[in-house]
């Protein structure tokens, strides 16, 4: 799945990675439209970016052809 898109997280971006990424954002938080983390890369990212580890931030408003989300069915 890596290099699909850029995948859309729940969690607020910081440009120094502080761990709180791995907390989601409230939805009262969410009316204020922070910076929410993308990882992983996408379809047209150089390969170096392609790896989970790799994060940008963006608005939930953004739209792009290399953004994206992923569905998980937990069996």
């Amino acid at each position: 799945m890596a290099g699909n898109v850029w995948e859309w997280t729940c969690s607020a971006y910081a440009d120094t990675y502080d761990g709180k990424e791995t907390v989601c954002i409230s939805k009262n938080d969410a009316k204020t439209e922070p910076l929410r983390a993308l990882r992983g890369g996408a379809w047209n990212s150089q390969p170096v970016w392609l790896r989970s580890a790799n994060r940008n931030g963006g608005r939930p408003s953004d739209r792009n052809v290399d953004l994206g989300f992923r569905l998980a069915q937990d069996l």
